[in-house]
């Protein structure tokens, strides 16, 4: 669904609420805060509900001024854990079937059986006539509708409510998109465990159920999830993260975290553990 940027800020935990923070490791926003399911689940009311999301605009970003610590509120795309490094979740991509599609109803090979609802999410169609950036179509939209299940239609326009001409809204493709032609679901602001091909966005804070809202922190001192035996992790030297989105030390170059700054504060050369380290990823 789409949502309205607020301008909010979370507000910052109280001394009482990082007490059960701390013992967990995670010390800077109780685990009450970590793990909201969508508001739907348990509230059909629009009023918010403690426990429930989105609780404020989805990839917001705030500083906290107490610590100097910058986080971000985002959807989590796979089940999480403390410390885990995360990145972003990548499209879901299929094609397009362009019998019985039309501009404003187009029909995929995607299954979105499993994917929960997609409205206020992305769709984009690769649509080209020619080889000149001028024969492209932008087909790139808001999802406002779609089927559940295999060869999934995705609705892009709906009728307008503003005339009285029963046609669809602005938001139609310039044409139906080509038969086989690749397309994609994108979801923004939904992350998933980062992986050692994966580029790295966060840093999970809590144990966080696939589906529900999260706060990852994206700057400053956090707690990271780090194993150092094999290759230590060493004082101030940029990690590698492996497949399940733990950090370990430097074996070799990591191109992937080019951009981003993972740098820990104490050695590790022994087992998995949480480690404090400086994070940035926010490219600054």
């Amino acid at each position: 669904m789409q949502f309205r940027p607020i301008d909010q800020d979370r507000v910052p935990p109280s001394m009482l609420e990082n007490l059960q923070t701390i013992v967990t490791g995670n010390a800077w926003y109780s685990l009450a805060q970590l793990n909201d399911a969508p508001s739907t689940t348990a509230n059909t009311t629009g009023v918010y509900a403690p426990g429930y999301g989105p609780r404020l605009a989805l990839g917001s970003v705030w500083w906290d001024q107490q610590t100097g610590n910058a986080y971000q509120y985002v959807k989590a795309g796979a089940a999480l854990t403390t410390g885990l490094v995360v990145t972003a979740e990548v499209p879901t991509a299929g094609t397009v079937t362009a019998a019985g599609s039309t501009t404003s109803e187009i029909i995929t090979n995607i299954d979105t059986t499993l994917l929960g609802s997609l409205v206020g999410d992305y769709f984009w169609a690769l649509d080209a006539t020619g080889t000149s950036p001028s024969s492209w179509k932008q087909n790139l939209r808001v999802i406002k509708g779609h089927t559940t299940g295999a060869a999934a239609h995705i609705i892009v326009a709906k009728r307008s409510e503003i005339t009285t001409l029963n046609t669809q809204d602005p938001d139609v493709f310039p044409s139906v998109p080509t038969n086989g032609c690749a397309c994609c679901i994108i979801r923004p602001w939904r992350v998933s465990v980062c992986g050692a091909t994966s580029v790295p966005c966060g840093i999970a804070m809590g144990t966080v159920t696939a589906g529900n809202y999260t706060i990852i922190q994206v700057a400053g001192l956090a707690m990271v999830a780090a194993i150092g035996s094999g290759t230590a992790t060493a004082v101030g030297v940029p990690p590698q993260v492996n497949a399940s989105g733990q950090v370990l030390g430097l074996a070799a170059a990591n191109q992937y975290l080019t951009g981003v700054s993972i740098l820990p504060l104490i050695a590790n050369s022994g087992a998995l553990a949480l480690n404090p380290m400086y994070v940035n990823f926010l490219g600054a």
